[in-house]
């Protein structure tokens, strides 16, 4: 029995080892710039896909575009900081702010770049509706932003670069899909699009737009992503990776980018033309991402929207599948795995018990002589064992299945005790990878790494 348990453990760590750590580490890490000390990598990500006022077209995957920017940074950007807000969060229940109303994103970025300093990395993306004015200054529409006053009730693009240019900080880059096709459907206001925004002291690193001004930006008829975001997620995977060192800089980004999208659009007889606008002296580059090339790609898997009944029912049939379903994919697959193991383990204390229980049964011993007594004992010494043995395999059946049923039952309990996230960046239940990045010795840049797992629990 001991043996096998440790079998059972060995199946469990390598389904730990080879479904949620990482294959191959990095050798280096990602610098934020070459020849520079790496700071903080922070990023805040916005999507809106469905607007208060009923003027303004509801979008379908501008909440998908942030979603997944978002995880591509963890995956690989190495991001400390990934900071999402869709509409997708209950504004009822919202302890955090991640509802994307113009007060909340605004409080949001001041937080941010409270913290950060001017060695750090910021990413700003934004994926919904943007106009622009007379004045060719630009707006991002936020989840209350009112058609009637569009540009009060929005987000200043020029204010955002303001904000980080006072900070200082001088590596930054902001991703504006903000055109979208179709933008109003009256007639109440001139449907501007946004133009691009300048500013001559912003220390802004860049504005990579999703297209040019008199262009739309489309949703992809092919994924679940619009057409910016979707090679934006190529580009950042290692497609983008024109040197083959991997790592995507920001100016192989641009340049996949450009020539991606205008591809689609000529497939599709569509005019959508990204660019890039530069602030300041161009120097040097940011490294965004790890190349890593995955067989499917993060843009070419359908995002399924979750049904509540059918997270339920995964758990019901498997622990840990609905919570893998819900979108807490590392907490999930433990939670599988341990389930694997603890099955494992009741059906093997199952096989031992109706073994012990079939030898017991079929014991016939001596048959009875003259001398009874002698028999008796006899067969009550070579029958005690077996008894002894089917008690036990009974005991230890018993406390597997209640282990199992225990276990089982806080599978449930956790779906219905801890609310689902919104996204797997705000987690109350969380198991997780932690990397880390330290300058090791000596001159050069050589970093240091460490994988740590972790349990984190959140009140």
């Amino acid at each position: 029995m001991k043996f096998r348990f440790i079998r059972i453990f060995g199946v469990f760590l390598f389904f730990l080892f080879h479904t949620i750590l990482p294959a191959e580490p990095l050798s280096k890490g990602i610098s934020g710039e070459a020849g520079s000390d790496s700071g903080k990598r922070i990023a805040l990500i916005i999507g809106i896909n469905e607007y208060k006022d009923v003027g303004l077209n509801d979008l379908r995957k501008a909440r998908n575009d942030a979603k997944g920017f978002a995880k591509i940074l963890i995956q690989n950007g190495e991001f400390d900081s990934v900071t999402l807000m869709t509409d997708e969060v209950d504004p009822k229940q919202d302890p955090n702010s991640l509802y994307p109303t113009k007060l909340n994103i605004d409080e949001k970025l001041d937080s941010l770049l409270l913290n950060a300093d001017q060695n750090d990395t910021f990413v700003f993306f934004f994926s919904g509706h943007g106009i622009s004015d007379y004045d060719e200054k630009s707006y991002l529409l936020t989840q209350d932003s009112i058609l009637s006053k569009p540009f009060n009730s929005s987000l200043s693009v020029e204010t955002v670069i303001q904000k980080i240019s006072r900070k200082g900080i001088r590596k930054s880059i902001l991703f504006l899909d903000a055109c979208r096709d179709s933008m109003f459907t009256t007639k109440n206001v001139g449907s501007n699009l946004l133009i691009e925004s300048s500013t001559s002291e912003s220390e802004i690193f860049g504005i990579l737009y999703s297209t040019k001004a008199g262009f739309f930006s489309y949703e992809d008829d092919e994924s679940s992503y619009g057409v910016f975001t979707k090679y934006l997620i190529y580009g950042m995977e290692g497609r983008a990776d024109s040197n083959r060192d991997r790592k995507v800089s920001f100016s192989e980004l641009e340049i996949y980018i450009t020539a991606a999208v205008k591809d689609w659009s000529i497939r599709k007889n569509k005019q959508q033309k990204p660019f890039t606008k530069y602030f300041g002296e161009k120097s040097g580059d940011i490294i965004l991402s790890q190349s890593t090339n995955p067989g499917v790609s993060l843009a070419d898997v359908p995002v399924i929207k979750i049904n509540p009944e059918g997270v339920l029912v995964r758990s019901m049939i498997l622990p840990g599948w609905g919570q893998y379903y819900q979108g807490n994919e590392t907490k999930g697959k433990i939670y599988m795995g341990i389930a694997t193991v603890l099955l494992l383990a009741t059906l093997e204390s199952y096989m031992d018990y109706r073994s012990a229980r079939e030898s017991y049964s079929s014991f016939t011993g001596i048959p009875p002589t003259n001398r009874f007594g002698e028999s008796y004992l006899v067969n009550s010494l070579l029958l005690e064992p077996k008894r002894k043995d089917l008690q036990e395999s009974q005991n230890r059946l018993q406390e597997t299945s209640f282990v199992y049923a225990l276990f089982y039952l806080w599978n449930l309990a956790d779906l219905a005790l801890f609310d689902a996230p919104a996204n797997e960046l705000d987690k109350k239940l969380n198991f997780s990878l932690y990397r880390e990045y330290a300058p090791g010795s000596g001159s050069g840049s050589v970093y240091s790494g460490r994988y740590e797992v972790y349990y984190q629990h959140r009140f």
